[in-house]
């Protein structure tokens, strides 16, 4: 009759088929959970021109997400990374573009894209939702100001949908 593995309190104890027991080893503490983060997101739905082929900020994000470490900046649709280290930054957006056009969806670092971070969309049919999603590590500096920005091909309007737009950066290493 085979072993069975029975899993309790971290340890491992396999049963004998005579009911005698032993406890293996206790394995490593696992690492500890994130202690830097923060994270903005719209509550309501937004309405943004977007010039032709020209970077612009998703000033959108008006609600702060709780933070510890990353500091969320509503007035300039922001967050400064308060601790250097790597992040794992993720954002979402739902929209509508008002003209067929070639979107882009990113995250900028002080005003520059960061690589990874660039979700993109062909909007062959205007004024169908779109959602993109995003995740990319990215190593920050303290002070660093993570924007969430748009580019189209075409000038028009991002009708950013009630909740669609999330921007959060977690830090995951030194």
């Amino acid at each position: 009759m085979p072993y069975q593995e029975i899993y309790s309190c971290g340890a491992v104890t396999y049963c004998r088929p005579s009911g005698h027991c032993s406890t293996g080893p206790t394995g490593p503490t696992g690492p500890a959970a994130p202690s830097v983060f923060g994270g903005l997101y719209n509550a309501a739905s937004t309405t943004l021109p977007i010039p032709a082929t020209t970077q612009t900020i998703l000033s959108n994000l008006d609600s702060a997400m709780p933070s510890d470490g990353v500091q969320p900046n509503l007035g300039t649709a922001s967050l400064t990374i308060e601790r250097s280290g790597t992040y794992l930054i993720n954002f979402a957006v739902s929209y509508l573009y008002s003209n067929n056009a070639f979107v882009e969806i990113f995250v900028t670092a002080n005003g520059t894209r960061i690589p990874g971070t660039v979700a993109s969309r062909d909007a062959q049919t205007a004024e169908r939702v779109k959602n993109v999603a995003q995740s990319a590590l990215a190593r920050l500096t303290a002070g660093t100001v993570l924007q969430l920005a748009a580019y189209a091909s075409t000038g028009g309007n991002l009708w950013l949908q009630n909740d669609g737009t999330v921007l959060n950066a977690v830090r995951v290493g030194d």
